[in-house]
């Protein structure tokens, strides 16, 4: 069912003010209904997409606020009292209620939504990404700290943070809020002792951590503009910087072999883990992904799938040739026939997670690679084993058959980066044998 408003201009208007009167029309399957209100706007002050005036100086805020509340309690009481009987007189008297109390039913105003509660309804409206998903609901939480920290610790006990009234001050001060959170946390235990976070307490954040909170607070603000809650472009005064990433580090296919071939039969369980890090390794997927294959999705030799991180927003099928490794690998495990039958036993994802930097330590992989602390801001060298993650699968993937080609479009073909992906630039790392062939052209 969905409410919308629409304008009937006063022809023979004695103002020279162009004037019309709102409509309100409701739609459902076999229900249209029109009803049209004795309340007049200025048809070209008026926005209809958002149900309410544009953003100008010439409509008073208190006449813009009365029509707002006015058109949001017609919408809301209209949407809880719809039924199969609905029909023009149910609408008329809607309208007329919400005229004769102000803009209220049964004597209860329409609560008008804070910050913290709009992104309630974001959280379940905008994301298909597992990633953006865990990001988003950490800025809710930081936002949730922070208002109730301004009452309870501040004294400021009114403190409401609102989309159209947010400024650029208060999203800076959220900032810096928590990024020092980890102190507040220290000075102020009692208080964090309502948010149950005692076995994940606020730790000192990275450079990335900060500028993906700021980069989400920023993308939920948008949101509200687009859905016209809001009109306020506050964040606009802000720079947003983009996140500060090292050089990506990866096995080489030397260093791959070695794990591939590695003697571990006395650890089923390790040479599990093995199997399914080497398989990524050649195929470059996410784990997301990876862990959602079944035999549904190879044909051929070829493992075919739509990347989970762009599902609804890209519908490129990704199409990786599977090499004789990557077959020698599916072979170790019995396929009883079922195509919907996983291509590996695969082990919980939290065990796989963590045996990565084990698997490899064990194996001897150990050489230094130089890491970018994006807490401290310099570059650490650390151990290989120390590092390696998961991910380090698709960047070896990535990052060796760049080695060998590249070609990024190439490439992207089977790992589903975009053009213009930031990430992907990262993975172009030239390494000193690239160096040493194109000195080798000058000799």
């Amino acid at each position: 069912m969905k409410v919308s408003t629409y304008l009937k201009p006063i022809k023979r208007n004695k103002s020279k003010t162009p004037s019309a009167y709102i409509g309100f029309r409701v739609r459902d399957r076999q229900v249209d209904i029109k009803v049209q209100s004795d309340v007049v706007v200025n048809p070209d002050l008026w926005n209809n997409e958002i149900s309410s005036y544009k953003r100008t100086r010439l409509v008073p805020k208190e006449e813009q606020k009365r029509m707002q509340d006015f058109v949001s309690a017609v919408t809301s009481l209209a949407m809880d009292s719809f039924d199969e009987k609905a029909d023009s007189a149910w609408l008329k008297g809607i309208v007329e209620t919400c005229l004769n109390h102000g803009g209220k039913d049964d004597n209860r105003e329409k609560k008008r939504l804070s910050l913290v509660e709009l992104y309630e309804q974001f959280l379940t409206d905008h994301f298909t990404s597992r990633g953006s998903i865990v990001n988003a609901k950490a800025t809710y939480k930081k936002l949730q700290r922070f208002q109730q920290y301004k009452r309870e610790v501040d004294g400021i006990t009114d403190y409401t943070l609102y989309a159209e009234s947010i400024t650029s001050e208060e999203i800076m001060e959220f900032r810096s809020y928590f990024i020092k959170e980890h102190t507040h946390y220290k000075e102020h235990r009692d208080f964090y002792a309502q948010f149950d976070i005692e076995s994940h307490p606020p730790k000192e954040l990275s450079n990335t951590t900060i500028v993906n909170t700021m980069n989400m607070l920023r993308i939920f603000l948008k949101w509200c503009i687009s859905k016209g809650i809001s009109e306020n472009y506050s964040y606009r005064k802000i720079t947003f910087p983009n996140a500060v990433h090292g050089d990506p580090f990866f096995l080489t296919l030397e260093e791959r072999d070695r794990i591939y071939d590695a003697e571990l039969s006395d650890n089923p369980r390790l040479a599990l883990v093995r199997d399914v890090f080497m398989f990524q390794s050649l195929t470059g997927c996410r784990v997301s992904d990876l862990y959602s294959f079944t035999y549904e999705n190879i044909s051929d030799n070829t493992l075919s799938y739509i990347p989970y991180k762009t599902k609804g927003k890209v519908t490129k099928t990704l199409h990786v040739p599977l090499n004789g490794k990557a077959q020698a690998l599916l072979a170790k495990y019995h396929w009883d026939g079922n195509r919907k039958q996983p291509i590996f036993p695969f082990p919980p994802k939290q065990f796989y997670s963590r045996s990565i930097q084990p698997l490899l330590k064990a194996i001897g992989i150990d050489r230094i690679v130089h890491v970018y602390d994006t807490t401290t801001s310099e570059t650490v060298a650390k151990h290989l084993y120390e590092v390696a993650t998961t991910h380090t699968a698709r960047k070896t993937f990535i990052a060796n058959l760049y080695c060998k080609v590249a070609d990024p479009e190439l490439i992207s073909s089977m790992t589903g980066h975009t053009d213009s992906s930031r990430s992907f630039r990262r993975y172009r790392t030239i390494d000193n044998d690239i160096r040493k062939n194109l000195m080798d052209l000058i000799k």
